[in-house]
């Protein structure tokens, strides 16, 4: 008998707050809704209340994406930087430290015009380049991974490091404009944490004097964009954790990651899976485009094809419900041209998201987050629409429970 191939959605920040008016509820997704008789709604939590950040509102995704492969974060020491750095293929050993970076625009007192630098990158490859000439205390890397996103290698070196780099200290990046970036500090009061922190603060420091002095920010102006003159860092780490295979744990011979460079691609790479990259393209269409021919091409070539989509949350993070609406559509457009090229006797499709990320706020946000899996032999429990609201009306999925029902229909 021919088991059934997987092809699984994660669309980054789907949900918003369940209610009748969500960009989820609210866009039209024909495509969608003629599966809807054979398909199965319910919701899940990829992380509990117990793991989520203690300020609310902080960055999840590779806590969130790790629990939605069914793995327990509270397990698990992993943090941010690294992961990006294995997820946009730069080298990394585990004694580096690593830091997540937004390209960032602050005011002379330091205060965050915009975390992202107004989404537009121009000359970032240049001001990245210039910035890996200055000399520094210890040797350090700098990259531009994709858009306004980067990531900071500082190198564990023993002929020049005079004390072991140290992942417990705090971030610069307060999640938010309007406020001055925070001072990086010991979280402990070793001598390791109290050296690196005030390291990491000194190359801050240093970086951004060199940023908003130099000559192509001074062009970002007169093109009426923000300057590029604050490396935003968040989620600093050293080493990265084990974990088992996934495909060990859930008896699965192999999966393929569609993602953008970044932490979705380095946690599916950290649990087994192969990757696949999507390129930096400009136009939202031309990267829903390659997405789609990549699954498409590429679909027997895995059990799972796991594909990460990033535009919801770009959206939500902009505050722009309807830009997230209108990504849903297109989304449901390019669903359907993918479901007339495959049979639904052979496929199992997933949609749902790693958390919620509120369109009125702009935040990242604790609450459960729809997920609904289509195919002809599915045992449908009848959705009448594919929306927060509508899945609290079924019971929870737990997240290794999607696993384990994944494996069952495959077979």
């Amino acid at each position: 008998m021919k088991t059934k191939k997987i092809i699984f959605f994660l669309i980054d920040g789907l949900a918003d707050p369940a209610g009748p008016k969500t960009p989820l509820a609210l866009a039209r997704s024909k495509n969608i809704g003629q599966l809807l008789n054979r398909s199965f709604l319910s919701w899940t939590l990829p992380l509990n209340k117990s793991s989520w950040p203690k300020d609310g509102y902080a960055s999840v995704s590779q806590d969130a994406n790790l629990g939605l492969l069914g793995y327990s974060v509270k397990k698990i020491h992993v943090r941010r930087g690294p992961i990006e750095a294995i997820g946009s293929e730069i080298a990394y050993k585990n004694s580096d430290l690593a830091f997540r970076i937004d390209f960032g625009s602050v005011d002379a007192n330091l205060k965050i015009i915009d975390r992202r630098a107004g989404r537009n990158n121009w000359g970032v490859k240049n001001l990245v380049a210039d910035l890996n000439k200055i000399p520094f205390l210890v040797p350090f890397r700098l990259y531009s991974t994709y858009g306004h996103r980067g990531v900071l290698v500082f190198k564990s070196d023993p002929n020049k490091n005079k004390f072991k780099l140290s992942d417990q200290i705090s971030n610069a990046d307060p999640l938010s404009t309007n406020k001055k970036v925070l001072p990086i500090k010991p979280l402990v009061r070793d001598k390791n944490s109290i050296k690196t922190a005030d390291l990491v603060q000194s190359f801050l420091s240093v970086s951004h004097d060199y940023l908003d002095r130099n000559p192509l920010n001074q062009k970002r102006l007169a093109k009426k964009l923000f300057k590029i003159n604050f490396l935003l860092a968040r989620g600093g780490g050293v080493g990265l954790p084990r974990i088992k295979n996934f495909f060990q744990r859930f008896n699965f011979k192999s999966g393929l990651v569609v993602a953008e460079n970044g932490v979705i691609k380095g946690t599916c790479e950290l649990a087994g899976f192969k990757t696949l990259t999507v390129p930096e393209l400009k136009k939202e269409s031309d990267q829903l485009e390659f997405i789609f021919k990549a699954v498409l091409n590429n679909q027997v070539r895995a059990d799972i094809t796991y594909v990460h989509l990033k535009t919801a949350d770009e959206a939500s993070h902009d505050k722009n419900p309807e830009k997230k609406k209108m990504f849903f559509e297109k989304f449901d457009l390019a669903f359907g041209q993918l479901i007339k090229k495959l049979n639904l006797d052979d496929f199992i499709f997933v949609i749902t998201g790693d958390h919620i990320t509120n369109s009125k706020t702009g935040q990242h946000q604790f609450g459960p987050v729809p997920i609904i899996f289509f195919n002809n032999q599915i045992k449908s429990n009848r959705p009448r629409a594919f929306s927060e609201k509508e899945a609290l009306r079924f019971k929870q999925i737990k997240n290794d429970s999607i696993w384990r029902y994944l494996k069952n229909l495959s077979l």
